[in-house]
């Protein structure tokens, strides 16, 4: 290949180099955003539900414990020493919302129902946060 033939080529395909150079370095980036504390609650709540259930399905009934019994149970100190759910963070003693208010755990033969108390910490108001089928 002649030396204009490759001069010619570069000077053709700088401005699109150029330009694909101009495009990358200003994409926008997307940092992290972790996911905000309702949706956490609703996810937590979630896993302990299912965490409950599996253990419904392995031993015929749910737990008959609440508070640290049922955290130590769900996590493997069962009579088959099975893990049901790994600990959620802040929850050695009992499972607690995202904002370190314990959750409600009603449990019926059949329906399991988690309430948390929300971003204003009290139970029983407009923006508790309700996971489950059971009734209170």
């Amino acid at each position: 290949m002649g030396e204009k033939r490759k001069l010619k080529i570069i000077f053709e395909l700088s401005p699109l180099l150029l330009i694909a150079f101009f495009i990358i370095i200003n994409l926008p980036t997307r940092p992290y955003h972790p996911p905000s504390l309702p949706t956490r609650c609703k996810v937590e709540a979630w896993a302990i539900m299912n965490a409950l259930k599996q253990y419904e399905c392995t031993f015929g009934s749910f737990p008959d414990a609440q508070g640290k019994e049922l955290v130590s149970i769900l996590t493997g100190n069962n009579e088959r020493k099975i893990k049901f759910i790994d600990p959620l963070k802040n929850c050695e003693e009992k499972y607690v919302d995202p904002w370190q208010t314990p959750y409600i755990i009603r449990m019926t033969v059949d329906s399991v129902l988690i309430r948390s108390a929300g971003p204003n910490k009290k139970f029983y108001d407009e923006d508790d946060i309700i996971t489950g089928n059971g009734v209170e």
